[in-house]
């Protein structure tokens, strides 16, 4: 075994990997009007960059660093997941068990059909109440109703609150004193913030953002040290059983053996031919990504003051510049960070959104089983989703995954009045299924 001194040699960055990563920062900050950042990246459990830009709160010089505390949105739903793996692996929530008709698993892999509170015209009541969308297990669809309904049941399994739940079997035993369930109140915090057309401004709280509501779908602070803490530990084996990672990690598929490119908590994707782990987090005036390298541990996060900003391009730029890569073919340029994006693709998403704004959606640009569950009903939720958003200002390309025979192209959608993000799921030149939603 290497001493450790030899070992953080080996494993640091050149000056030229950490000049790239310092430009496309710059570059993502300026073009996306992000007022602070801070990123992370760990190999073998070292951190071997850590380093904070721009500033922390919105109207002032106070500077952002690699410490600084951001709330993390979805990111959450990593932590509530491996709480749940943990309780299934004492057989006290078994994945198949069923909460009102609909498995641990379904909720975990967000195919449950649930209709997510944080949707427009949603709340949680409505949202709880309401049919699902679809037979449990047979399609995909993102849902903070899910992680919501997965913290309850862990309160009532183990009798504390989510709280202590995960104060005690996580951020305590690893040392994250800088990761809280709801906002912190601590001097290095940072600010939420959103642009306009005379600069940043302080993000007013949304309903739904509210710690008793966001809850163990999207409640939780912390910054990127703590981050990749949580992420090597994880993937090492320290918080879950091995096989346990594995599913969280691993395409959940449906009933008809389609993959969802979604495990339990994490997004599953390939960026140039390496295996990825990842979940972004968005909530008012919070934009995150963090990530992990299958194949090797490599582990990053990415935090941010800006309103609903995806950090996934930035992710896989880094990524490109850090990591010896499987697929050079794939590698990115700058101004085009990621798998690139196909212009039909754009064009289409652009088409669909107009049409499902009206309330219809011509039904050759459509695969037969999709065309069937496409019903009147979710045309009619889509077009009270989109319609007081108002106008189509740019759909921004965010990244494209491929599986089997399946391509996943994920938007951000910027309106008049608001931002959604858009998964269009493409089968041999057709839709194959479509997902909105408000972007935590």
């Amino acid at each position: 075994m290497l001493p450790a001194a030899l070992l953080a040699t080996s494993l640091a960055l050149t000056p030229a990997q950490t000049a790239k990563i310092d430009a496309v920062v710059a570059q993502v900050m300026q073009s996306s009007h992000i007022p602070g950042l801070s990123l992370g990246i760990a190999r073998a459990g070292h951190a071997v960059f850590l380093r904070g830009y721009g500033t922390r709160e919105c109207a002032s010089q106070v500077r952002a660093n690699a410490y600084t505390v951001y709330r993390i949105g979805s990111i959450t739903k990593q932590f509530t997941a491996a709480l749940v793996m943990q309780e299934a692996d004492r057989s006290a929530l078994p994945l198949n068990a069923e909460l009102d008709g609909i498995t641990v698993a379904q909720l975990l892999s967000q195919t449950s059909g649930l209709v997510s509170y944080t949707d427009p015209g949603q709340t949680l009541d409505s949202a709880l109440n309401a049919p699902t969308q679809f037979t449990p297990g047979t399609q995909w669809q993102y849902s903070n109703s899910n992680y919501y309904l997965l913290g309850t049941a862990l309160q009532s399994v183990t009798k504390v609150s989510f709280a202590s739940l995960l104060a005690t079997r996580i951020t305590r035993p690893l040392h994250l004193t800088s990761t809280t369930f709801a906002p912190p109140r601590v001097e290095n915090e940072a600010q939420g913030c959103t642009w306009d057309a005379t600069g940043w401004q302080a993000a007013p709280d949304g309903a739904n953002d509210r710690a008793d509501l966001a809850f163990s779908a999207s409640a939780m602070s912390s910054n990127v040290p703590d981050l990749l803490t949580w992420l090597w530990n994880l993937y090492d084996g320290a918080i879950v059983a091995s096989d346990s990672f594995d599913q969280m990690t691993t395409s959940w598929t449906l009933a008809d053996g389609k993959p969802t490119n979604y495990g339990f908590g994490f997004f599953t994707d390939t960026w140039y031919g390496l295996r990825i782990a990842q979940h972004p987090g968005y909530i008012d005036g919070f934009s995150a990504e963090d990530a992990i390298v299958l194949d090797d541990g490599t582990v990053l996060a990415i935090l941010s003051n800006a309103d609903r900003v995806s950090l996934v391009p930035l992710a896989k730029s880094v990524v490109e510049i850090v990591e010896p890569l499987k697929n050079p073919a794939l590698v990115a340029t700058l101004s085009q960070p990621g798998v690139f994006e196909d212009p039909a693709v754009t064009a289409l998403v652009k088409t669909v959104v107009a049409q499902l704004a009206g309330g219809t959606i011509e039904r050759a640009l459509l695969t037969p089983s999709f065309a069937v569950t496409l019903d009147e009903s979710r045309l009619n939720g889509y077009a009270n989703m989109l319609r007081p958003l108002g106008n189509l200002e740019q759909a921004l390309f965010n990244q494209s995954t491929t599986v089997d025979a399946v391509t996943s192209d994920i938007y951000t959608l910027n309106f008049e009045h608001g931002r959604l993000r858009m998964t269009l799921n493409m089968r041999s030149g057709k839709i194959d299924a479509l997902t909105l939603e408000s972007g935590r």
